[in-house]
């Protein structure tokens, strides 16, 4: 079984097309577990109606607004599938999507594959991204995106026992990190099965984590500052991704000193990295647009 994960806040007005593609499923080997992150508007009201209806196995979960990824740390206990997906509140699934990934899952023998990746697309039906033809690919995850040279958001779902013992983080005052955090630990050593599948419709909003990623970073700096650390010792990423990474992790720190937040928990020994030391003595050259989006 698969149980799908989507957090949820203020989205009322869109969750329905998520709950329609769910409800013309080729394959009903799952469950989705709602988490209302808070939500002003009538979410609560739209998914009782989908509770009423009685038609798929849904559970709905609620806490105060803290962010996505607490969501989801709520959500994990609850999910009895063997397979774990997040699917966002503006995106929608292709009818086949559950039966393809459950066939692929079942297909799956080695502990070594941790996870399973497939291909979005825009409502248009647009590759986000660039991916290879192949139907499917085994490689460590970060080497798709460090080794590959691909690029774009995917479709992921991993074993539920990996995500449950890998919980987000989580730091005072903050609501955002971003979901590369856990990836990294979870594809440790493992195999990720890339799909060639379109799987998954998206829709970034206007006012989504994916527009407003630059400002986020700046208000959630230390979950944002441990991302990039992680990246910037990250063994399979190029010398100038260690120096980018590097750069940001130092930004985001002397954010969050001056808001007066104990850094140490995501602080680097720069005795230890060549690269934080490269950044630290090139950081004074560099304007933060060139820093962020360069």
């Amino acid at each position: 079984m698969i149980s799908i994960i989507t957090p949820t806040y203020n989205r009322a007005h869109i969750l329905c097309r998520l709950y329609n593609s769910l409800l013309h499923q080729t394959c009903d080997d799952f469950e989705w577990i709602i988490v209302d992150d808070g939500s002003t508007d009538n979410t609560i009201e739209i998914v009782h109606k989908f509770l009423n209806d009685n038609i798929i196995s849904i559970k709905f979960l609620h806490q105060q607004n803290r962010g996505k990824h607490i969501a989801i740390n709520l959500a994990l206990p609850h999910c009895i599938g063997d397979w774990v997906c997040i699917v966002d509140s503006d995106d929608l699934l292709s009818y086949d999507a559950i039966e393809i990934l459950s066939n692929h899952a079942k297909l799956v023998k080695s502990e070594e594959i941790c996870g399973i990746s497939a291909i979005k697309v825009t409502f248009d039906n647009k590759v986000i991204g660039k991916h290879p033809d192949d139907p499917v690919i085994d490689l460590p995850f970060f080497d798709y995106y460090f080794r590959m040279n691909y690029k774009g958001d995917r479709l992921l779902m991993f074993r539920a026992d990996l995500m449950k013992q890998n919980p987000f983080p989580v730091f005072d005052n903050e609501k955002f990190i971003p979901e590369g955090v856990i990836w990294q630990t979870i594809t440790k050593n493992k195999l990720v099965r890339f799909i060639n599948s379109r799987l998954n419709f998206c829709e970034y909003q206007p006012d989504g984590l994916t527009a407003q990623y630059r400002n986020l970073m700046e208000a959630n700096p230390i979950g944002n500052a441990l991302y990039y650390k992680l990246l910037s010792e990250h063994k399979r990423a190029s010398f100038l991704t260690k120096i980018r990474c590097s750069l940001i992790h130092l930004y985001l720190l002397e954010i969050a000193k001056k808001n007066g937040s104990d850094v140490t928990p995501v602080a680097t020994d720069k005795r230890l990295s060549r690269y934080h030391i490269i950044a630290e003595i090139i950081m004074p050259i560099y304007k933060l647009k060139r820093i962020l989006c360069g």
